[in-house]
């Protein structure tokens, strides 16, 4: 088990709460710690009351980010901390969400309130608080929940995502009773808001060992409950060597999940407008991309999907397969080099110059700006306004 290093800013937040009462440090920071990582955020908690925890920090802009959850955040050397009191969780929303605590004065208590062992140890400078079992956990590298796991699970299913999430990215495996009562208390996620849901499984996706994550989800029956299609995915093993590559990108695996989902369960995960919208192009286009062949067939198909989204689906499809795309690339440079035309935007010809010779009816208009880009793509000398001027004076 490895040592808890404190930097300095830390040490002196611990420093000021042990001088007017009890403080510890908790949660991930101990935790990462102790498992050899490298920790990132520190959260504190401690015995001092609201306002006095104010009072003793009006240096270092208090903000009240929490009041009713006993949370105040602080600001120290230009870095944001929380400081929460000892409490226990009381009443909850309809999705499990707390909304009411009640404050109590020992840490012990605080601790048996949290998920699994391995976040339950607190620590100053004096030594560490923990529930039963956490350390040995620490050494086995083992998920276990806090108590009664099936208790823990209804006070809160987002628990079974975040017990995932723990596992893929600090490279932990659940004990074997724990992924029996995750499996068992699955279907409470559909009591939980599409936003919690979502917060906690896109952190999955952006873990480089998101796959795994995956793969976890639908072991444990969970797949089904709040993203179905997907989880058919998995079922009938639909392209399932395809994403044996998946990494730690966002947007990258959004858009290959929804490419296996033929682009079905976005309501799931209410995705903006906007973001759904440049997925749709990029999914649907994704097998296409595949059949470019010549130069021709390339400017076809950027002019169907767009500078951006051609390259969003370049970028994935070396990404997720780990092929070569020369060929394809190497015509994409010389459209790019010759500024060859493949949108009517590119046409020296615009649409007024067109009316300007005669032309009213919008869809004739439409019509004749198609052909005339189709005679640019497969010779981009062509494209230039007295030549396609002269081409509709002569042919329309």
């Amino acid at each position: 088990m490895k040592e808890i290093y404190l930097e300095k800013n830390i040490q002196k937040i611990l420093d000021i709460l042990n001088e007017n009462g009890d403080g510890y440090i908790v949660g991930g920071y101990v935790r990462d710690s102790l498992l050899g990582l490298t920790p990132k955020d520190a959260d504190f908690c401690t015995n001092i009351s609201y306002e006095k925890l104010k009072d003793i920090f009006k240096k270092y802009s208090p903000k009240e980010f929490g009041k009713s959850f006993g949370v105040l955040q602080i600001f120290f050397k230009g870095k944001s901390y929380e400081i929460a009191k000892y409490r226990k969780e009381s009443r909850h929303t309809k999705d499990r969400k707390v909304f009411e605590v009640d404050f109590i004065e020992s840490i012990e208590e605080d601790l048996k309130r949290r998920d699994f062992t391995i976040n339950a140890i607190a620590y100053n400078l004096k030594g560490m608080k923990y529930v039963d079992g956490a350390l040995e956990d620490i050494e086995k590298r083992q998920i276990r929940f806090i108590g009664d796991g099936e208790e823990r699970i209804k006070e809160d299913p987002l628990r079974i995502l975040r017990g995932v999430r723990i596992a893929i990215t600090k490279n932990l495996f659940i004990e074997e009773k724990t992924k029996r009562q995750l499996k068992k208390g699955a279907n409470l996620l559909k009591n939980l808001s599409v936003e919690r849901v979502k917060e906690e499984f896109f952190k999955i996706l952006k873990s480089e060992n998101s796959l795994k994550g995956l793969e976890l989800l639908f072991e444990l029956n969970c797949l089904k409950y709040f993203f179905p299609e997907l989880a058919k995915v998995f079922e009938e093993k639909y392209n399932f060597e395809k994403i044996k590559n998946l990494k730690g990108d966002l947007e990258k695996n959004l858009i290959i999940i929804f490419w296996l989902t033929k682009n079905k369960g976005y309501e799931n995960l209410k995705i903006s407008k906007k973001i759904k919208n440049k997925m749709e192009i990029v999914v649907e286009n994704f097998d296409e991309f595949d059949k470019i062949e010549s130069k021709y067939i390339l400017k076809k198909f950027l002019g169907k999907v767009g500078k951006e989204n051609f390259l969003e689906i370049l970028e994935i499809k070396k990404y997720l397969f780990s092929e070569s795309y020369d060929d394809i690339e190497r015509f994409y440079e010389e459209v790019e080099e010759n500024c060859e035309p493949y949108q009517v935007g590119n046409l020296k010809l615009k649409w007024k110059d067109i009316q300007e010779l005669g032309f009213e009816d919008e869809e004739e208009i439409k019509s004749i700006r198609e052909k005339l880009l189709e005679r640019v793509i497969l010779n981009p000398l062509e494209n230039k306004k007295e030549k396609l001027k002269r081409y509709i004076e002569e042919e329309m």
